[in-house]
């Protein structure tokens, strides 16, 4: 018997709820009466297994004196409630003149992945490094990523771009700034982010950064 007396059993996209006494599809209760849901119950327990029709009757009318007939008005019933054919059985396997057999486990429907677990507060996000759009500028953007990185996590930097003129420092700047407003991060307004400088205007290193000589 697969797992304790109460534990659900999955097939195909049916679960069967012992423990409520219940047969779902979906998530949603298909009707059976009593007796068609004990048949069920006993024959998916175990699975693979001929259960014969003595042991059928003896299980779910104990205590009635009833035929074979009530066990194919219960077997019938079952069936319909699953869509399962007789002659093309997925659930249910008929023994001529001896009984049945349960073949639907191991059919269940695989369960959907679980959904990614949410970021915790305090984890800032990081842009991931992403290839420039300039010709031969890969190694520059990728060493800015690295330092905006840094000044997310609170590492004060300071960069200083340098380059003769028309050579695309005004262009990588402006290719790296589109990149993290892609991502959703806002470089005018990150911590420890320096004011945008105008066009001419010499940058002034921060009083705590030693200039290099």
């Amino acid at each position: 018997m697969p797992g304790t007396r109460d534990q659900p059993i999955l097939f195909g996209p049916f679960c069967l709820d012992r423990g409520g006494a219940r047969l779902l599809r979906d998530g949603k209760p298909v009707a059976l009466t009593p007796k068609a849901f004990d048949l069920l119950q006993l024959l998916a327990s175990k699975p693979g297994r001929l259960i014969t029709k003595e042991e059928l009757l003896a299980a779910i009318w104990p205590d009635a004196f009833v035929s074979d007939a009530s066990i194919k008005v219960a077997v019938s019933e079952v069936r319909k409630a699953l869509d399962d054919g007789a002659k093309t059985p997925q659930y249910i396997e008929t023994v001529h003149r001896r009984g049945y057999r349960f073949i639907g486990l191991g059919s269940a429907k695989p369960q959907a992945d679980k959904a990614p677990a949410p970021k915790r507060a305090d984890e800032s996000p990081k842009p991931a490094p992403a290839p420039s759009t300039i010709a031969g500028r890969d190694a520059e953007m990728q060493r800015l990523l690295e330092r905006f990185d840094r000044a997310a996590r609170g590492e004060r930097q300071c960069i200083f771009l340098t380059g003769s003129p028309g050579s695309g420092k005004t262009a990588l700047v402006q290719t790296f700034i589109d990149h993290l407003r892609g991502l959703g991060v806002s470089p005018e307004h990150s911590g420890g982010a320096a004011p945008r400088l105008r066009s001419g205007e010499t940058p002034k290193p921060h009083p705590d950064t030693p200039i290099p000589t």
